[in-house]
């Protein structure tokens, strides 16, 4: 199974259950693909139809990241037409469209899948709004021993192409944005919401997206 943090951590309570669920037990290995938060329906709706000028009765077909990388969200029509519109412009969009559960939770990675994976460019933001043309990688990190036999076996078959690298937190535009966001909901939170694995509640102000997106657009990094 791929999914998300969230997706994978229900996947993995089902597993640990005394009576495991059928469907559970036919899941082989998972993969989570790291999420810095879901969007809306809404917000597609809005990208489409206020910044495109592009009636939704209309679309055939949509990409979020669409053409050469990092990607532009693209949108084919009707009339055979192709439409695209800038990857940072949608994340900005995008930023109005969450829901509370999402900004809610504290798990970019959920660690419990057999492998995690994130784009291997740490702020394809920036990337899109300079307009410069990274290398399409992913970060692969390995979670257990079966995660391990996959990598080596797609590796073997001439599937993926690997190098060792270091994942530096503080350069991942996703990570932070969650973490801020995460911190700022479980300062103010009237309401129960997940337990983050860590926390650094008491490590200044956190900042709200548009914050963050603009920092580390102008510096590719943030501090600690």
């Amino acid at each position: 199974m791929v999914g998300l943090p969230c997706q994978i951590e229900a996947v993995n309570k089902m597993q640990n259950m005394a009576a495991v669920p059928e469907v559970a037990d036919r899941i082989a290995f998972t993969i989570e693909l790291a999420c810095a938060s879901a969007t809306r329906p809404e917000g597609t709706g809005h990208v489409i139809e206020r910044r495109m000028g592009i009636p939704v009765d209309d679309v055939v077909s949509l990409r979020y990241r669409g053409g050469d990388y990092p990607g532009t969200f693209t949108v084919r029509t009707t009339d055979g037409g192709v439409h695209t519109y800038p990857f940072f412009e949608m994340v900005k969009d995008f930023t109005k469209f969450k829901t509370f559960r999402c900004d809610a939770c504290p798990d970019w990675w959920s660690g419990v899948a057999d492998v995690s994976v994130a784009d291997g460019d740490p702020n394809i933001f920036a990337t899109s709004q300079r307009g410069v043309l990274g290398h399409p990688r992913s970060t692969v990190v390995i979670r257990s021993e079966l995660g391990e036999r996959l990598l080596a076996t797609a590796t073997r078959l001439g599937l993926l192409t690997c190098s060792e690298t270091t994942f530096d937190a503080r350069r991942s535009l996703g990570l932070q944005r969650k973490r801020h966001r995460y911190n700022g909901i479980a300062r103010t939170a009237t309401r129960p919401i997940p337990q983050a694995p860590a926390t650094d509640r008491a490590a200044g102000r956190p900042k709200t997206d548009e914050e963050i997106i603009r920092e580390m657009s102008e510096t590719d990094s943030t501090d600690e």
